[in-house]
């Protein structure tokens, strides 16, 4: 595949309603309406008082309803088409996963159990007390735990890292070393005094995966089920009282300074599903729209979930070239999809053509437009020779 070098600073070198589709219901209150049941969603549904559904559409979007309620589902409608993954619808795909709407606690350590308080941060901890297949975001340093007091020695097996670890033995985590590479596809043991090795691979989740639910499936297909299980019975459902949030780092660095010649990952984090733009400040002026862009088209990205830009699968690089200066990133997040509302400019901005005209101008558009951005987020880049 060609891969495009991008340098900034510098030179950048849903369907509509009509077709419902179905609707998977991940947990209901309502003993006419069990989990794991499929709804058709241009029929009526009739939902007892007191009682609640939380359910997953077809491209991914999380509905909830109370009742009383009777009548059609209503769904958002979106500018922009979801891309459909690969094999079997998505309700169908996670359907089996649902069940009676249990988790099996013996799946998450020999002495954690499944906390009704549980969230979907939970599944993305590193057990080094279970051995196997396991999955972690792509941006972001994950946590790991173990299930027992004592220490041990955590290594990668191709020889590249290590570290020694104690655990209380309380539950509580701690952060991947700092000293020991994640690598996609890698393996690793975690070597106790008490107990036989544990051995494990990892793999990195792709970004850009348009809703929380599409992450599910990519954890089930890549022998991550028992993470996506947890997921898609922890997974939040839309909140319009809890403020949208949306975070920007580089690798772990609260104030990132780069050399001039260096590449650039951006890690952005969101709360929920959201519609996201995010741009790059160049000191001389012009705007390059990281994303989206013609390699990750869709504006949609899932949430709770840490992406990066670029993903380490996407064909361009970001290198920085120079001068030394201060230049800026910004992220834009929306709950509502807000393409018919953006400058026509930024519609059709691609990270390879620097937008026409400053920085400050294209936000101050966005920001006062017909559907401001629910939340945004900065991060000051300082380039260095």
């Amino acid at each position: 595949m060609r891969r495009w070098l991008l340098t900034i600073g510098f030179v950048l070198t849903l369907a509509p309603a009509a077709e419902a589709g179905q609707l998977l219901v991940v947990s209901s209150t309502d003993p006419v309406i069990p989990p794991g049941a499929v709804i058709d969603g241009d029929k009526a549904i009739n939902v007892a008082d007191g009682a609640e559904l939380r359910m997953l559409a077809e491209d991914g979007t999380p509905v909830a309803i109370q009742g009383p309620f009777s009548g059609l589902i209503p769904l958002p409608v979106h500018d922009e088409a979801v891309p459909a993954p690969e094999g079997p619808p998505l309700v169908e795909a996670l359907a089996e996963m649902v069940g009676e709407g249990k988790i099996d606690s013996s799946e998450f350590g020999a002495t954690r159990s499944v906390r009704p308080n549980m969230t979907v941060s939970d599944a993305w901890m590193v057990d080094l007390s279970s051995p196997g297949i396991v999955c972690v975001q792509p941006g972001g340093r994950p946590q790991i735990w173990h299930s027992v007091a004592g220490g041990g020695l955590f290594r990668a097996l191709d020889g590249k890292g290590e570290a020694k670890l104690a655990f209380a033995g309380d539950g509580k985590a701690q952060a991947w070393p700092e000293g020991l590479p994640i690598s996609d596809g890698g393996g690793y043991a975690f070597v106790s005094k008490t107990g036989s090795p544990i051995l494990m691979t990892l793999k990195r989740a792709p970004a850009g995966l348009p809703t929380l639910a599409h992450v599910i499936r990519w954890l089930s297909d890549n022998g991550c089920a028992r993470q996506a299980r947890l997921i898609l019975h922890t997974m939040p459902m839309p909140d319009p009282v809890k403020k949208l949030s949306l975070s920007l780092g580089t690798l772990g660095d609260t104030l990132p300074s780069y050399k001039v010649g260096e590449t650039l990952t951006i890690e952005l984090g969101l709360s929920e599903n959201a519609y996201v733009r995010c741009f790059y400040g160049q000191a001389k002026g012009a705007t390059v729209q990281l994303f989206p862009n013609r390699f990750n088209p869709s504006q949609r990205l899932a949430g709770p979930f840490v992406h990066t830009i670029p993903d380490s699968n996407d064909p361009f690089s970001i290198k920085l070239s120079g001068p030394a200066s201060k230049e800026t990133v910004r992220c834009f997040g929306w709950r509502n999809d807000p393409s018919a509302t953006l400058p026509a400019d930024v519609k059709g901005a691609d990270v390879t053509a620097p937008l026409k005209r400053p920085f400050e101008a294209v936000a101050a558009e966005i920001m006062a437009s017909a559907n401001p951005p629910s939340t945004e987020a900065s991060l000051e880049i300082k380039v260095t020779n």
